[in-house]
Formats: structure tokens, sequence, C-alpha cells
């Protein structure tokens, strides 16, 4: 799949316009537009911050995330082991618990210094 199409998808998936993002990035939705049809190029910043925004790997944008390493994915197969015992269902929504948590802040730290270099 081509950065433009994952994108698109990304945001669909996201629920979000193309104004939203291209607000979350200080860009317009023109411009976010013209990423997803490929007619222009993204900064390595603008990937980094999509990439953040929709919540996956700058290698996934770009098509080449290893499937092994996708921890949602791995979680979601419902048939994890731990030495060799397999994992009940709420003990895996535990450690999913767990990852989200991790991720929303390690976001939020992000946020929260742009906002301090910002102001």
């Amino acid at each position: 799949m081509e950065i433009g199409q994952r994108l698109k998808e990304l945001r669909k998936q996201k629920k979000m316009t193309l104004k939203e993002v291209g607000d979350y990035l200080s860009l317009t939705g023109v411009a976010v537009s013209c990423y997803e049809k490929e007619t222009r190029k993204p900064s390595p910043e603008v990937i980094e911050k999509l990439a953040d925004l929709y919540e996956v790997t700058v290698d996934d944008l770009y098509g080449r995330q290893n499937e092994s390493s996708n921890m949602r994915k791995i979680l979601n197969s419902h048939t994890l082991h731990w030495d060799g015992e397999p994992l009940r269902e709420d003990e895996i929504n535990v450690i999913r618990q767990l990852l989200e948590l991790r991720v929303k802040d390690k976001q939020d730290s992000r946020k929260n210094l742009s906002n301090h270099h910002i102001g």
C-alpha cells in the first residue's frame, strides 16, 4: 500500500476530516489531501506528527511494519502464552489496558513538551 492510501485509511479509522488533521498539523485540509493523493510529499516532521496522531510507527505509515512487532495485533490474536501457559482473556485485557495507558501517557508527555516549547 502506498503512503497516501495508508494516510487516508488511518484518517478514516480515526473518523477525522481533512480539516481536523490539517488543524492538528497546523496545515490546511488541502495540504493533507495532497499527501493522501501523493501530489505532495510530507516533511519528516509531518510524518512523525501523523504517526503520533494515528498511533502507529513511521514504518507502519510506509508499509514497512513487521507484523510480529505490532503489539495490538498480537494482543488481539487471543492465542497468547507465557512460558508455555496460555493466557486467559481477562489476563490479556489487563496487559492491553496497561499498554494503552502507557501509550497515552507517552503521547500526553509529548504534547506537554511541545506546548512548553511553544509557550
